[in-house]
Parts: C-alpha cells; structure tokens; sequence
C-alpha cells in the first residue's frame, strides 16, 4: 500500500474503534515481520522493546519496535487486560490465512487494491520506509533478515506509476 492507503486504513480502523486491529496493521508496517513472525508475537514482546523468533529458513531474528507502537501497544494492553499472543480472535489464535482475509475485508472497505492487502505487502512497506529514512540498504537487509543483500533490492523495486512520477 502507499503511505496515503495505509493512512487511510488506520484511520478507518481508529474511526471504528478497532484498536485492535489498528494495532496489526501498526505491527505490520513498522516492523517488517513476516506472517509466520506476526503469528508467533505476543503483546509482552512489544513491550520489551524487541524479540528474538525463529523465522524462515531455521533461522532466527531479531525483531525491533519503536517507542511509539510500545506506547500505543501498552495503552492498549491497560485497557483491555490483553497478555499474550497478538494474533487472537474471537475463536482463539487466527491462522495466517485469516490475517490476510482481514486484511483484504479492511482494505475493501476503504478501497484499497485486494493485491496490495496482504502480509507480505506490509514487509515492503515497512522496506521502503526504512530506506526513505535511513538510506542505509545494508542495516534494512539485516532488519529484514536476508544474508544477501540482492534479496532486499527485490523489496526496493518501484511500481510503475512511482517510477513515472519520479521521473
């Protein structure tokens, strides 16, 4: 999504006043996790600040959250007694395919391209935030976890229509 959908989504959620899933989308975007990561994260791990989980390939990550979801995360927690995994709903702990039908519902909702509502989608995201901010190709492969560094470029590829405007 662009930076105006995902506006766009957290301010629908919000107007909802479902902070909750807010606060998934606020993960997604502003840590770059994977769905396997995002299903194993507990609100206790925001928290702390950061965490360490077993990703993909057996490999495992660090993972960082910024002050600002550690606060929103622990204002969240205070008023709803939340503890524990991150991805419940009101049958338990969702799969990954429900994340994503979710995530396709909100962004339907909002008009947001069913092909750009998906966890993965938010992994890019959160690379070309990083790299607006910071430059710093190098520390993004590292974030992301990839050992080479031609892995993270796919992530940096620009569509169509921002290749037209920037040039």
């Amino acid at each position: 999504p662009s930076e105006t959908e995902y506006r766009r989504l957290l301010d629908y959620l919000l107007e909802k006043g479902d902070n909750l899933h807010y606060l998934w989308i606020r993960i997604l975007a502003s840590t770059g996790v994977r769905r396997s990561e995002f299903l194993q994260l507990r609100w206790e791990d925001i928290i702390s600040g950061d965490v360490t989980l077993r990703c993909k390939g057996n490999k495992y990550r660090r993972i960082f959250f910024s002050k600002a979801l550690q606060k929103e995360v622990s204002t969240y927690i205070k008023t709803t007694g939340a503890s524990g995994f991150v991805a419940v709903g009101k049958c338990g702990k969702i799969t990954g395919r429900g994340l994503g039908e979710n995530l396709k519902r909100w962004g339907n909702a909002v008009g947001i391209s069913s092909d750009k509502m998906h966890p993965h989608a938010f992994r890019h995201f959160f690379a070309k935030m990083y790299l607006k901010k910071t430059k710093d190709v190098i520390q993004l492969a590292d974030i992301l976890g990839h050992s080479n560094i031609d892995t993270t470029r796919i992530y940096l590829q620009k569509s169509y229509d921002e290749q037209r405007h920037d040039f």
